[in-house]
């Protein structure tokens, strides 16, 4: 099987995510990956079509966006015979290039990040989603989101699950202590890693901690800042380490339907994920009613119990269903799906 992977966004916060899907993808087919020079590095994948830096969306106005992401389209379709390709795969994509774009007669798999979400209260994006080509297979992360876009857009949605990254399995999940959290000394360390957390939900997270005096936090910043109840960093370099050092991971994102890979990489470590309310926190509290604890306000962390028994049976469970041989075999089950 001939695949063609594209990547147009660029993102550096799913080199990893991207990693694992071109690692899978390599095992099921021979892999072209079509993406920006610079990005091509991140990756060991040996056909590359290389796009010109110029058109990848960053430091951009939302048209010089959208020019470079139907520029990037146009450069692919130009420099590769994409109907010698079995497979055409994007591990992202951009809605309007994409309905302009990419031709209707190639069928073509598409990985949803925040394209759903995006278009709420939008009637614009809204209308322009509608008209993604037919031809089109959505990939999503949760069964719900998929279920969401079969009955309200009448089109072909796939649930893949969301892989998990965590590198230390020698040790029971919760035996290491981080540096943060013995500066807290017996304090519960809550650990706010994602940069979905607004300035606003870090700044009560903030506040919360200082008049509680019970917890210490640590999280993700607009600038490094340290203090007796806290600490702030631009970037973790020790994100794992913290991960297996904190008690809770906080999430205020108040997604619906997208997902954060912050709360599953918490379950990948059997830490219990705060999550403000949202439909997102509540559909994965059906799967591990233990381990997600939606909550309407941060103040309601100091009543939070929890049953460590049951999250780390959760977390087993959580394991096997992210394990890398199980997206393998559900990208293998979409490939069937198509040529049936």
């Amino acid at each position: 099987m001939k695949i063609l992977a594209v990547e147009p966004l660029g993102a550096e916060g799913h080199i990893n995510l991207n990693t694992l899907f071109l690692k899978a993808l390599g095992e099921l087919g021979d892999v072209t990956l079509a993406t920006f020079k610079g990005y091509q590095e991140n990756f060991v994948v040996e056909k590359r079509l290389c796009v010109p830096d110029k058109f990848r969306p960053s430091n951009c106005t939302r048209i010089g966006i959208y020019l470079g992401q139907l520029k990037l389209l146009g450069h692919i379709r130009k420099h590769s015979n994409i109907r010698a390709f079995d497979v055409v795969f994007f591990l992202g994509y951009e809605n309007i290039s994409i309905v302009l774009g990419w031709p209707r007669s190639i069928p073509v798999f598409l990985f949803d990040h925040n394209n759903v979400d995006s278009m709420f209260n939008n009637p614009v994006k809204r209308f322009i989603y509608k008209h993604i080509p037919k031809n089109a297979i959505h990939l999503v992360y949760m069964d719900y989101i998929a279920e969401y876009i079969r009955e309200n857009f009448k089109r072909q949605a796939w649930a893949i699950s969301h892989p998990y990254y965590r590198k230390s399995f020698d040790e029971p999940p919760a035996s290491k202590r981080s540096l943060s959290s013995r500066r807290a000394n017996d304090r519960k360390v809550i650990f706010a890693p994602s940069r979905s957390n607004s300035p606003e939900i870090v700044a009560r997270l903030r506040s919360f901690v200082l008049h509680s005096k019970r917890f210490y936090l640590v999280a993700k910043g607009q600038r490094k800042e340290t203090g007796e109840d806290f600490e702030f960093r631009t970037y973790f370099d020790d994100y794992e380490e913290n991960m297996l050092g904190c008690d809770y991971v906080f999430f205020g994102g108040r997604y619906d339907y997208r997902v954060s890979g912050v709360v599953f990489e918490a379950l990948s470590f059997a830490k219990p994920a705060i999550v403000l309310d949202c439909v997102f926190a509540r559909e994965l509290k059906k799967l591990y009613p233990h381990s997600v604890i939606p909550v309407q306000d941060i103040s309601e962390i100091k009543s939070v119990e929890l049953n460590q028994e049951e999250i780390y049976r959760e977390h087993k469970r959580f394991l096997a269903e992210h394990s890398y041989g199980r997206i393998k075999g559900e990208l293998a089950q979409a490939f069937d799906r198509l040529s049936a």
